[in-house]
This record gives C-alpha cells, structure tokens and sequence, in this order.
C-alpha cells in the first residue's frame, strides 16, 4: 500500500501576489501590463488597500466579466449589487482553510468595495480579520480597508493629514495646523 505524504498548504499563499506598476504608458500599451485576471481571486488576501493600484481594479474587473452563474443572487452581485455580495459574504462561514469558494465570494464583495460601496468594504474588512490567514497580513489586510473606507467618506481628512506632516506651522503646541 502505498501512503502519500500530505502537505499542508500555506495560509500565506497568495502573499506572493503582489503586482508591480508598469514602468511607462508605452509598457503599458505593450502588452507588459501587471493585470492577471486569472489571480484577481487572491488579490483580497495578498494586496492592502492603498497598494492597490489600477492593474490590480483592471484584474478584479475582468475577473467578475469572466465569472457567471445560474443563480440569481451570484448574478446580481457579480454585476455590482452591494447587497447581493454583502448577503452572500455574511452567509459563507468563516473557514478553518481558504478554499476557491472563499475565494471568489471574497472577490465578489472586494469588487463591490473597489465600486465604492462603503458597506461592501466595511464587511470586506470585518471579514478579512476573522479569515484563516497570517496573524500580521489578517490585521494589515483588514485595517487597510477600514481606513480606505473612511478616507471614502471623509476625503478632507487626508489633506488635513498632508498638512500636519509637512509641519507648516508651530504655534500654540500644535505641529502642522495654521491657526491664523
């Protein structure tokens, strides 16, 4: 009888993927472009939100106009209803392992999140602190989103940040804010 050894896989697979800029339009329009939609579905777990940049929103895109289903819930939140992708995340039980269902369901709702659903990215977030992943990547990940999501709602917050690194003013104990 012959016995196969088991390997257990990697809860830190899809760190790896990451995608690099392209280094020029001309690089670009040359076919050396960093978009893979065949591994959009592990860019949930490998990529933090403000590391996301246009190859990886191309890939995700691409990803969910390639992917179809015969049921209508699928269908609805594959197009871009928040609801639908959200309902289906809040459904799916938490893993003791990362599977292609976990995956795309993942994908789904990080797809509704990149169009700007502010509840698909909240979910997105609360649930990648409760997946089975790396300790440090599962509170990168998830705090990443949380913060994408306020800066989102509140985009003057990023310029008052701006403000108060540069240090333009210090009066009054107070580094960066212009009191005059």
């Amino acid at each position: 009888m012959r016995t196969e050894d088991k390997k257990k896989p990697r809860r830190d697979a899809g760190r790896a993927l990451e995608f690099s800029r392209p280094k020029s339009i001309a690089a670009h329009l040359f076919g050396e472009t960093a978009a893979d939609w065949e591994h959009a579905h592990l860019l949930w777990r490998s990529v933090p939100a403000h590391r996301f940049h246009r190859d990886h929103r191309a890939a995700v895109s691409e990803c969910m106009r390639r992917t179809s289903s015969t049921m209508d819930v699928w269908r609805l939140a594959i197009a871009g209803d928040a609801a639908s992708a959200i309902g289906l995340a809040l459904s799916m039980d938490i893993p003791e392992q990362i599977t292609i269902r976990t995956d795309l369901t993942m994908t789904v709702l990080l797809h509704n999140a990149l169009r700007g659903s502010a509840g698909a990215t909240l979910v997105l977030s609360n649930l990648i602190r409760r997946m089975p992943l790396d300790r440090v990547d599962r509170r990168r990940f998830a705090t990443s989103w949380l913060a994408h999501n306020f800066r989102e709602a509140w985009p003057e917050l990023d310029e008052r940040v701006r403000v108060m690194k540069a240090g333009t003013a210090h009066r009054h104990g107070v580094v960066g804010e212009d009191l005059t």
